[in-house]
């Protein structure tokens, strides 16, 4: 074998490692790819089984009145949903009416409301905390603090 057979075999053999080389990073990656995309797929699985659950305070025409509204945008049923106000639970205040039951129900796309009637100012702020169980399995939690809104809501 001459010179030239010899460097013909030596450069088919690096192209060959090159190619084995490339072969496994591709493998790599493309199963790295496939764990991101199941991760996303399991993601958007339990976001369907989830109730997304947000609150806000609207002032109403009567003075000293507001309408809070527990709103359930999520694609699931929010249960066991347990409201409290400055750390009181809603079902136990005489200044909300109607009375709340110590744990609602809120359906997809659903919401509750109810009148809290206060003497405070406007300028007090109410921590409000929210809890509830859904079809992810995992436990819901909402928190904030309500401002009291000081533009009037017009009569519905």
């Amino acid at each position: 074998m001459d010179s030239v057979g010899i460097i013909a075999l030596i450069l088919s053999g690096i192209s060959i490692v090159v190619a084995v080389v490339a072969l496994i990073k591709s493998q790599r990656t493309q199963n790295q790819m496939l764990r991101i995309e199941q991760a996303r797929e399991h993601d958007r699985q339990v976001e369907k089984r989830r109730a997304k659950i947000t609150a806000k305070l609207e002032h109403l025409q009567k003075h000293g009145r507001y309408e809070l509204i527990i709103a359930n945008s999520g694609a699931s049923e929010a249960r066991d949903v347990k409201v409290t106000l400055n750390e009181k639970p809603l079902s136990e205040l005489n200044s909300i009416q109607p009375k709340v039951p110590r744990c609602l129900t809120i359906g997809a796309g659903s919401s509750f409301s109810c009148h809290w009637k206060t003497n405070e100012t406007p300028n007090i702020l109410a921590k409000l905390k929210i809890t509830w169980s859904d079809d992810s399995g995992k436990p819901g939690f909402y928190h904030t603090t309500l401002s009291h809104p000081t533009t009037p809501k017009e009569p519905s």
